[in-house]
């Protein structure tokens, strides 16, 4: 069975020794005093900017990314 507390604990570094080449992360950044979300692929590296969470979420498929939640 997966301990699925233990995969919401997953640093990036952590997904990033997993091979997770396919796998990227939204979050929340501020850029030029505006609240954007950044798309970041498992090792950290920056892919996209998007002004609203969708199109991030969009903008990370298009680059065939697959998004995962990371808390």
């Amino acid at each position: 069975m997966v301990n699925v507390e233990k995969l919401r604990e997953i640093s990036q570094n952590d997904l990033a020794q997993l091979g997770a080449d396919d796998l990227a992360y939204v979050r929340p950044i501020m850029l030029a005093d505006e609240m954007v979300f950044a798309v970041n692929t498992a090792d950290g590296r920056q892919i996209a900017v998007a002004e609203d969470f969708d199109a991030a979420i969009v903008a990370a498929h298009e680059h065939s990314y697959y998004t995962v939640s990371v808390h």
